[in-house]
């Protein structure tokens, strides 16, 4: 009888215990059974609401939306979790998967509308800033690199839409953005060339020749094509 009661104890222990709650919800999450996760983070935040675990609570339920691909529910959760803990330790780790929420979001062909690439830039060279000490850095470095590629590769294309036209001008201007908005990409040097293409056929003869020097520089092999595409005049 003695052990029985001593059992029964043990357990209302542990069911009243926020951080058992907080350990099981993490363990159901990683057998991503969502819906015992969903139970015991609800449990946490409703009987348990001043407990610490009640705020890593809401980091997870948003982990698990992310799990769920139910990206925009689980950006909105990261982001009220910004705005109601600003100063907790995690929020590297929560604007890292803000910026992963419109990643994920994105389309992977550049052609596409790339308007969420744009914003996890956005909010992952914030992330750099605030954060350069964080253990996420590396891989928000990574993610900034292929979709920087990812806009230069969009804008190198459209520039090549307006040169099939002939539109130099357009095909100037956003060439010109691709160099000095994404300076390193593996699309620079063919973005120089067209740059330079465009600027030998609206005249501008000295900056031209500037371009066709830098171009020479990084990029030898594509100084005959360009030649030949001045000759024919596109």
């Amino acid at each position: 009888m003695l052990s029985f009661l001593l059992l029964f104890i043990l357990q209302t222990q542990a069911a009243s215990d926020p951080q058992a709650h907080l350990l099981k919800a993490q363990e159901r999450l990683k057998k991503r059974d969502f819906e015992g996760t969903t139970k015991e983070l609800n449990h946490l935040m409703r009987e348990h609401k001043r407990a610490p675990e009640s705020v890593q609570a809401k980091i997870i339920m948003a982990d698990m939306l992310y799990q769920k691909q139910e990206w925009d529910a689980a950006r909105i959760y990261y982001q009220q979790f910004l705005k109601d803990h600003p100063s907790h330790p995690e929020t590297d780790y929560v604007s890292y998967m803000i910026g992963m929420t419109h990643y994920k979001m994105a389309p992977s062909l550049p052609d596409r509308d790339q308007r969420r690439t744009e914003e996890a830039i956005r909010i992952w060279s914030q992330f750099l800033k605030r954060y350069p000490q964080s253990e996420h850095r590396e891989e928000v470095e990574k993610k900034m690199v292929e979709s920087r590629e990812r806009m230069a590769k969009k804008e190198l294309l459209i520039a090549e839409f307006y040169a099939r036209r002939q539109a130099w001008e357009s095909v100037r201007r956003r060439t010109e953005g691709l160099l000095v908005q994404y300076p390193g990409s593996k699309y620079t040097p063919k973005a120089l060339q067209l740059n330079t293409l465009a600027y030998f056929l609206l005249g501008d003869l000295e900056i031209a020749q500037q371009k066709r020097d830098a171009l020479s520089k990084i990029a030898p092999k594509l100084i005959p094509q360009l030649e030949k595409r001045i000759a024919k005049g596109k």
